[in-house]
């Protein structure tokens, strides 16, 4: 997984930040949630999904809703979503990725859209209930 650094700028607040981009190799997995409430983003490395959860579950109840349920609520009190917006990490606004592709100039070939991460990384090790 290859990751970047890019400065993103915050039309609501006017603040600058860094912001992270994640690429995704063939041969890694990685899922990014954002938080409901705040800038914080969940990086999840596939290995670490696949030594935490039960697979057979995933597949009858659904992936999405199975890793949002099978995780702790973030430190603000929010929850993690797949569908959750990116936030501004100073001022909370959501960001929509069409944003973010445009200003970071990703027009890449690929199916889907790069793993963002606005504000905060947390990682995943400790993330599950």
């Amino acid at each position: 997984m290859g990751v970047g650094k890019n400065q993103f700028f915050c039309h609501e607040c006017e603040s600058s930040y860094p912001i992270e981009i994640y690429r995704i190799e063939y041969t890694d997995e990685c899922f990014v949630l954002n938080c409901n409430q705040c800038a914080l983003t969940l990086v999840i490395i596939g290995d670490d999904w696949d030594a935490k959860l039960d697979p057979n579950k995933s597949k009858k109840i659904g992936f999405e809703k199975y890793t949002e349920e099978s995780l702790k609520p973030c430190r603000c009190g929010g929850v993690y979503r797949f569908s959750a917006p990116h936030r501004c990490p100073v001022c909370l606004s959501a960001v929509s990725i069409e944003v973010i592709k445009k200003q970071i100039d990703w027009w890449g070939t690929e199916d889907g859209i790069p793993g963002v991460v606005m504000g905060i990384a947390y990682s995943s090790s400790n993330c599950w209930k």
